[in-house]
């Protein structure tokens, strides 16, 4: 059964939500959408939750700051207050349903998979993992962030305590707290290479916004994982068909986490 609810943040503010339950004692999926992307990721949570729902797994998906349907905007969007919202929904989850605590896993795409990995670290009880094109690398200050050098961005955030970064998905200039590159220049990212659990990473292999290679040396340096699995989805995008109208690749995608996830949770 789905429903869509609004859970309270630390920050004051309601979340928005969906959860599919089961109807019996289930494990736990958690989603964590792309950076400007939204719970549904265009039908693709959502297809998956219903079709892990069928085989007793119940899920959680939530708006993050800034996203179409949250009700707050970028200004407060930071990893950090992303992180906070996954602890809210996740402990609802446990508090409110019959969950099986030993078949917990999480999905993240993108950002998302950043979030994940982060969130893991505090919560290694979550042994399984799918990560969508995952942006799990170790940023220094000399490099960019979607086309702005992170060096600038840090200035403003130093100088005027918030950063005026430009959206290229949507083409204009939006505000972003300055959190956002303290935490993407945080560098506890590279202990997840401890996680010894199981995880499947899936990218294409026409990514430009996070390149191939990013997985590649994420699974490489993975040395303890009990499953691990890299996917490489043969001429998809960062969008895995959404932008190019493959819709043959977001299936591939569905289908491959959902044989993953059953296998494990």
């Amino acid at each position: 059964m789905e429903q869509e609810i609004y859970l309270k943040s630390d920050r004051g503010i309601e979340i928005h939500t969906y959860i599919n339950s089961a109807d019996q004692k289930s494990g736990l999926l958690v989603f964590a959408h792309s950076f400007k992307g939204e719970a549904n990721e265009d039908g693709r949570f959502e297809k998956l939750a219903k079709l892990l729902e069928s085989i007793y797994v119940s899920s959680i998906r939530m708006e993050f700051p800034g996203s179409i349907n949250s009700l707050e905007d970028d200004s407060t969007y930071s990893l950090s207050n992303c992180l906070a919202d996954m602890e809210v929904c996740t402990s609802y989850m446990l508090d409110n349903y019959d969950i099986d605590t030993k078949h917990l896993a999480l999905l993240g795409y993108s950002m998302g998979g950043r979030l994940v990995s982060l969130f893991n670290m505090k919560h290694p009880e979550f042994k399984t993992m799918v990560l969508w094109a995952p942006c799990c690398k170790i940023f220094e200050l000399s490099d960019s962030f979607l086309e702005q050098p992170l060096v600038s961005l840090k200035k403003q955030a130093d100088e005027k305590g918030y950063i005026d970064f430009y959206d290229i998905y949507n083409d204009k200039n939006t505000v972003f707290p300055k959190e956002f590159v303290a935490d993407l220049l945080d560098g506890r990212i590279e202990e997840f290479i401890k996680f010894n659990g199981n995880i499947l990473i899936i990218h294409g292999d026409k990514d430009t916004t996070v390149p191939l290679e990013e997985s590649k040396k994420l699974y490489d340096s993975l040395q303890n994982c009990e499953d691990k699995k890299l996917k490489i989805i043969k001429g998809a995008d960062h969008g895995f068909g959404l932008w190019d109208q493959r819709i043959e690749d977001s299936e591939e995608l569905i289908m491959s986490s959902f044989d993953y996830l059953k296998k494990h949770i």
